[in-house]
């Protein structure tokens, strides 16, 4: 119950200063979702004109996945895949950097509403607990993803062009 009243105050606390994702060393588990072809193509987001994004097939369960800023002029490649705990889709997201540096691993509830809408949630950086193995990750994510504190308050919502 002291660990409920904590989050809650913390999502709280995430209204004044703002969202970002949940980073973890670890992934929720390994590749094991096929990738689903109605993801790949061009998405934009509904909200902001001036993003979109690529998703391609990299293997059999990995997505390659570029951001476009068109204001900017700069692009953000990204490698992702999807884990399920309890029928929700997760997706396991890190950054492709140029100095090849460790990533770490940003987690979003994924919903696909039909082939032209996808519902993006990220998981809050509010959680403070630190987990050293996928299992562990997994474990809290199952007993939390029901609650509203668990996302950051803004979905974004990607509409397939």
């Amino acid at each position: 119950m002291q660990k409920l009243k904590y989050m809650i105050l913390l999502a709280s606390l995430s209204i004044f200063f703002g969202a970002c994702p949940y980073e973890s060393t670890i992934p929720i588990d390994s590749p094991q979702i096929r990738i689903d072809s109605q993801l790949l193509g061009d998405w934009k987001d509904s909200k902001d004109e001036k993003e979109h994004y690529q998703i391609k097939s990299l293997d059999s369960f990995i997505y390659e996945i570029i951001k476009y800023n068109k204001d900017e002029r700069e692009e953000t490649k990204y490698n992702a895949y999807i884990s399920v705990i309890n029928t929700t889709k997760f997706l396991n997201l890190w950054e492709i950097k140029s100095d090849q540096s460790n990533s770490t691993y940003n987690l979003y509830k994924i919903e696909k509403m039909d082939s032209k809408l996808l519902i993006i949630s990220e998981v809050t950086e509010n959680i403070i607990e630190k987990f050293t193995t996928s299992e562990a990750l997994k474990i809290f994510i199952s007993e939390n993803m029901h609650h509203s504190f668990f996302y950051n308050k803004e979905k974004m919502k990607l509409i397939h062009y």
